[in-house]
């Protein structure tokens, strides 16, 4: 078993067209080296049952049976670079955060896989801003899961955009390899300008888009207008007072009235 192991290790490591990192590999190893012990016991037995078969076609009956060991063994070795494949895209995406999208496409977890609209508000980066800076004020970070929870984004879309604003130096990275990767506030909301976080999501776009379409072109003039000589600390705290409101009203209608004479 330890030999199987070891041989199927280095072929998982060294054949496949790309880079298998070490872990995955010696599970997939493992996987198949139990599989293809387990199968040269069963091979053994099914052919204690053909010895009739071997006596009534002689030398030729080993062409068929060798054909077919050789078939259940490829089986087994993919079985196990299956196996090795899953675990190295599930630790992928648990670093990258896109964990449960992963899950939905094999078919696990809840619901389905979340494929998220085509179209995207270029304001949505501004959301996600507002997102990381309530989570800053608490002392913690984000990540692309609670992104796509918070604003009911697609987590690839919520990935782009945490990535475009680490790149322009609003957020930074505080997660590792070995964990789902998180963000944070790499400068106090009331710094950062509303109309400059809309100017990230327009580059998103592209300029292209709105060059060809006069009336985009003018909703989005129109909305920077609005956002003008406004900060992010004073959008979030219009958020979580319009929050607060609407869980305010919430509760009164669901609060039953006392009954009258």
């Amino acid at each position: 078993l330890v030999v199987s192991m070891g041989l199927l290790t280095v072929i998982y490591t060294v054949v496949p067209n790309t880079r298998v990192q070490f872990v995955p590999a010696v599970v997939g190893a493992a996987t198949a080296a139990i599989l293809w012990e387990g199968g040269k016991t069963g091979f053994a037995t099914y052919l204690s049952f053909s010895a009739n078969y071997a006596k009534l076609y002689g030398t030729l009956a080993l062409l068929p049976l060798f054909l077919l060991w050789v078939y259940v063994t490829w089986l087994i070795v993919l079985a196990g670079l299956q196996v090795a494949h899953a675990l190295q895209s599930y630790r992928v995406c648990t670093a990258s955060g896109t964990v449960r999208t992963y899950l939905a496409s094999l078919g696990i977890g809840e619901g389905t896989l979340r494929q998220g609209p085509k179209i995207v508000d270029p304001a949505s980066i501004i959301v996600i801003l507002l997102v990381a800076g309530a989570r800053f004020r608490k002392g913690k970070g984000v990540d692309v899961s609670l992104i796509a929870d918070k604003t009911g984004l697609d987590e690839r879309i919520a990935r782009d955009m945490l990535d475009k604003l680490t790149q322009a130096g609003m957020l930074h990275r505080v997660g590792s390899s070995s964990a789902e990767e998180r963000w944070s506030l790499n400068q106090p909301l009331e710094t950062l300008s509303a109309e400059d976080i809309l100017a990230l999501g327009n580059e998103m776009v592209g300029d292209a888009v709105l060059a060809k379409s006069p009336m985009l072109r003018r909703l989005n003039e129109a909305r920077a207008r609005e956002l003008s000589g406004r900060l992010m600390s004073e959008l979030l705290e219009e958020e979580t007072t319009a929050r607060e409101e609407q869980a305010a009203a919430a509760e009164a209608a669901a609060t039953p009235r006392p009954a009258t004479a």
